[in-house]
């Protein structure tokens, strides 16, 4: 009788265990790993040459989705789930910008939802995103919010801006793919310290820069079967925002918008400008 994927994987495990573990440990550790991978990783039919690097290959690919599991739940439990678009006269040039490029006038019909132009963004929504070109020039792009990762339900809309440049998902977003994603204000849920709200629901606030109009949100970007895809990167919160959430988006000033965006420049550099003094107002949900 032909075995089972887990029965593979349980006689291959046992005889060429790893000495650093055991059953119950390696359970542990590759939780979402699929039983026809570990017999295949394991499997002592495998062991020919270059079974070494087989594995190597495997658990480096496996790692991935690992990392990626730990982004999406940082991404989807953080904060900045939501932000706003207002017709105002600084957004409409880049909102017409995005409906002007070729990219969307290529892809129209092709993409999961039309462009979102005004009102509320949520995540998977197809948004104008500033970035820079292949000729290295600054321009409009429409992208879709969120990056999408084999294994996991839902996309990853998140990354710690302190940590991006080491996780396998965002590491070459990082050095070569930063965008801006121009905002009115973005959105988060929370009780107003100053009230007895013992029995209330969380409040809905509109966040955005003190004494700004546009909020430039701070993201990464990349290629998802030839459409891109973005992420907002966040930060530990301003003391203004700290009731709310333990996070915030990183947002800076205008004036280094550009400097974002440029893949020669070092983003660690541009880290110190990120603005934090922000006004919160409760809006309707």
């Amino acid at each position: 009788m032909e075995q089972t994927a887990e029965e593979k994987y349980r006689n291959a495990f046992r005889q060429e265990r790893p000495k650093h573990t055991n059953d119950a440990e390696f359970a542990f550790r590759h939780p979402r790993m699929n039983l026809d991978r570990r017999a295949k990783i394991f499997s002592p039919f495998a062991a020919l040459k270059g079974f070494e690097e087989e594995i190597d290959s495997k658990l480096e690919e496996y790692a991935l989705g690992t990392e990626a599991a730990e982004e999406e739940q940082e991404g989807m439990t953080e904060m900045c789930c939501r932000y706003y678009m207002e017709e105002s006269p600084e957004l409409r040039p880049i909102v017409e910008a995005a409906q002007r490029s070729k990219l969307y006038r290529d892809h129209i019909g092709t993409v999961p939802r039309p462009l979102k132009i005004k009102g509320e963004v949520s995540p998977g929504d197809l948004v104008p995103v500033i970035a820079t070109g292949r000729t290295g020039r600054k321009a409009v792009f429409p992208m879709i919010w969120g990056y999408h990762v084999e294994g996991l339900a839902r996309p990853i809309i998140n990354a710690r801006s302190e940590t991006a440049a080491e996780k396998a998902t965002f590491r070459e977003s990082w050095a070569m793919h930063r965008c801006v994603i121009p905002a009115s204000w973005y959105m988060e849920w929370g009780r107003d310290p100053t009230e007895n709200e013992k029995g209330r629901p969380r409040a809905k606030y509109a966040i955005a820069p003190k004494d700004k109009r546009v909020t430039w949100l701070c993201g990464l970007y990349r290629l998802e079967e030839g459409y891109p895809h973005f992420v907002v990167l966040t930060r530990p919160p301003g003391e203004s925002v700290s009731f709310l959430h333990d996070r915030m988006p990183l947002i800076l000033p205008e004036e280094e918008t550009d400097r974002w965006i440029n893949p020669g420049i070092n983003p660690h550099m541009l880290l110190p400008s990120a603005l934090t003094e922000m006004t919160a107002e409760k809006i309707a949900s």
